[in-house]
């Protein structure tokens, strides 16, 4: 009797350790899986927030590029005759053989407001208005 007691305790220990064990086994591997499913969704949701900032710089880079088109049309034209021609005769210093240059300076500040305005002399309630 005492041997099979034992024997039933020593099968339920048994039995106990390997459900221990089993449970053990499998928190541990659920463990490594629900990490890799973490990390996998983290990796997925960065590599989408790159891509979008990868279609950003394209469409940038895109309008940078139609904008270097833009000024290196510009500096052709600016390094055309014409146009130093044009600037020049603006500024006074190119002439043609023949032609006069006329200045026409602006007005002085002084004549303005003697036009719009008459006076104000502070003795003189009348002008104060």
């Amino acid at each position: 009797m005492i041997a099979k007691r034992s024997s039933k305790r020593k099968e339920k220990w048994e039995k106990i350790q390997n459900i221990f064990f089993v449970s053990i086994f499998l928190l541990v591997i659920l463990g490594i899986i629900g990490f890799f499913i973490y990390n996998n969704f983290s990796i997925n949701s960065r590599r989408s927030d790159l891509e979008q900032r990868k279609q950003e710089l394209q469409a940038q880079l895109l309008e940078l590029q139609l904008r270097q088109g833009d000024l290196e049309v510009k500096i052709e034209y600016n390094d055309s005759e014409e146009f130093q021609e044009k600037i020049l005769r603006e500024q006074g210093l190119f002439q043609k053989p023949g032609e006069e240059v006329i200045t026409i300076l602006p007005p002085d500040e002084k004549e303005e407001i003697d036009k719009g305005e008459k006076e104000r002399v502070w003795w003189n309630p009348i002008t104060w208005f």
